[in-house]
């Protein structure tokens, strides 16, 4: 198969000739055609094809042409073939997501929107609006976020931050399979803007108190914050952290990455995918990193 800086220079012009057939979202090239540039006799595709499908137990046609809708079978194929940096390279030209990178770009979108979130300049007039008009301050708080924050503006912008990050190729069909991986989570995994504004209700209630929009009292607040650290608290005790102190982030994301990749469906395919338990690992996420971007010293067990 030649040495590995051959392996990447046959990749190098395989990817080429994708780009070059590319337009928008969509590429076709013929099996014929990618074997002869890799330079592999249709006799070992064949090999390769029987046993996959004999081992997913599947009568799948031999595939004629290769496309978006079967990238993840030719890296695979090119894999076993001996070419050791296939994902890395079609994941770099933005044609592929395996299912690990598919966790490092779902936690990075979550970690993107909560800094944005964090970050946002807090509009008063319609923070005022929103808690005159409702309520209940949890009404007035979704009102707010639906305002002023939508699914494809953060998507859009933790993309560019994701291609600048892994120095990935940005063209419109890199962006529409980080897209597409982000809404096919959030049926399974509540991968959503919903579950990721609970941390910012807090900052809204603070500021709705600073700002004198609710009549809320200082043993009211008190007991906020009491219930603020009990989240805290119970949210480190689902990650299997300790409990007594806050983590830095960076110990936070890789505690994070490792719970999800064990609960993962792609990853853990003959295991039955524990959803709520998903759910929970997610939601604990949110909290303790909007806790640790703040000054938590009020923090207690």
């Amino acid at each position: 198969m030649g040495t590995e800086a051959n392996q990447d220079n046959i990749l190098k012009e395989l990817l080429q000739e994708i780009e070059s057939n590319r337009v928008g979202e969509n590429w076709k090239l013929h099996r014929d055609y990618i074997l002869a540039i890799v330079n592999i006799p249709i006799e070992t595709y064949l090999c390769y094809h029987y046993r996959y499908y004999v081992e997913n137990s599947s009568a799948e046609h031999i595939l004629e042409y290769f496309s978006p809708a079967n990238t993840n079978y030719l890296v695979n194929f090119l894999i076993w073939a001996g070419f050791l940096h296939t994902e890395g390279s079609f994941f770099k030209a933005g044609y592929y997501l395996s299912p690990s990178r598919s966790i490092d770009w779902l936690e990075f979108f979550q970690s993107n929107t909560l800094s944005y979130f964090q970050n946002h300049i807090i509009n008063r007039e319609l923070l005022e609006t929103a808690v005159t008009g409702c309520l209940h301050f949890q009404d007035a708080a979704e009102f707010y976020c639906l305002d002023t924050f939508s699914e494809d503006q953060m998507i859009s912008s933790a993309q560019e931050n994701f291609f600048r990050y892994y120095s990935i190729l940005s063209h419109p069909l890199s962006r529409k399979i980080l897209k597409e991986a982000i809404l096919l989570r959030k049926k399974g995994m509540s991968c959503s803007l919903d579950s990721l504004y609970e941390f910012f209700y807090q900052r809204l209630h603070e500021k709705s108190i600073e700002w004198n929009l609710l009549k809320e009292k200082g043993g009211q607040h008190d007991s906020s914050t009491s219930k603020e650290n009990e989240k805290i608290q119970n949210a480190l005790k689902i990650m299997g952290m300790d409990i007594d102190t806050l983590p830095q982030q960076e110990e936070l994301r890789k505690k994070y990455c490792i719970l999800l990749k064990e609960y993962h469906p792609d990853i853990k395919k003959n295991q039955s995918f524990q959803e709520e338990t998903a759910r929970e690992i997610i939601h604990s996420y949110n909290i303790l990193f909007s806790a640790c971007r703040k000054d938590h010293s009020s923090y207690s067990k």
